[in-house]
């Protein structure tokens, strides 16, 4: 379909020119789309041929899938397929069916008769109520009008792509409530968490931190508690070390021999 609404038909490498009364016999076509008098043409010798409201039916299969959204007639097996078309097993009950008109399922039931005799020719299904609408008014082109709603458009495609980025309005009774909801004040608590609880960080005996220790759900060293452990034990050690080289320089002066002075 072109700008000025014209349509150009395409993919008819079998289609014939005939005249009204004129018939075939041959069997060509898409199975889908065939009507029963086509399929019982190739069926049966004696069988009439067929004319121009096979086209007809093909129009009423277009018009029910363009519709629906789906075909009239389907099935894996193509034989069970050609049962429904010979007994017209069609339904338009399904959901998809809701929002189309009444007046677009009666043409559908014209053009997909069985009987060629009461199928719609094309002049009937042109002069149905479903092409009889009113024609709207076409507008006069306006470049201004039409600039300014693609940019409306174009802001507000931007607006939904990146309003994820925006960060949500925070109430102050919330986050009174949960504040670890909110994902900047969750970094920020994470962040001064440290500075707020870093006297309960252990530390040994090295004075090394293991900040790892501030999430464990033990109860915490107190540092200054803590402390005082390590300058009693630095002390204990200290004093222990006095005490033994004491003890050394004792067993070290009795061991050793008295000092003779020269006259005496």
């Amino acid at each position: 379909m072109d700008a000025n609404m014209n349509v150009k038909i395409t993919d008819l490498g079998f289609a014939v020119q005939i005249s009204d009364d004129e018939l075939l016999y041959d069997l060509y076509g898409t199975p889908g789309y065939m009507s029963p008098e086509l399929l019982q043409c190739a069926q049966c010798d004696d069988m009439p041929g067929y004319g121009l409201p096979v086209d007809l039916w093909a129009c009423g299969v277009i018009l029910f899938t363009l519709l629906s959204g789906l075909p009239p007639f389907w099935h894996r097996k193509q034989h069970l397929m050609f049962r429904m078309i010979m007994d017209g097993q069609y339904t338009m009950t399904g959901s998809e069916w809701d929002d189309v008109s009444e007046t677009a399922k009666d043409l559908i039931r014209h053009l997909l008769a069985i009987d060629p005799a009461e199928r719609f020719t094309a002049a009937l299904a042109l002069q149905h109520p479903f092409f009889n609408v009113e024609r709207t008014r076409r507008r006069d082109f306006m470049a201004k009008r039409t600039l300014k709603a693609h940019i409306i458009l174009i802001w507000s495609i931007h607006r939904l792509k990146t309003l994820h980025y925006r960060p949500q309005p925070i109430r102050g009774k919330e986050l009174l409530e949960n504040p670890y909801r909110f994902k900047s004040y969750r970094k920020m608590i994470d962040s001064t968490a440290f500075l707020l609880y870093g006297h309960w960080i252990k530390k040994d005996e090295h004075r090394n931190q293991n900040r790892a220790t501030l999430f464990q759900t033990e109860e915490k060293y107190d540092l200054v508690r803590h402390e005082q452990l390590l300058e009693q034990r630095r002390l204990l050690r200290e004093q222990s070390e006095s005490l033994r080289l004491k003890h050394q320089n004792e067993i070290h002066e009795e061991q050793s021999p008295p000092t003779q002075v020269n006259g005496h």
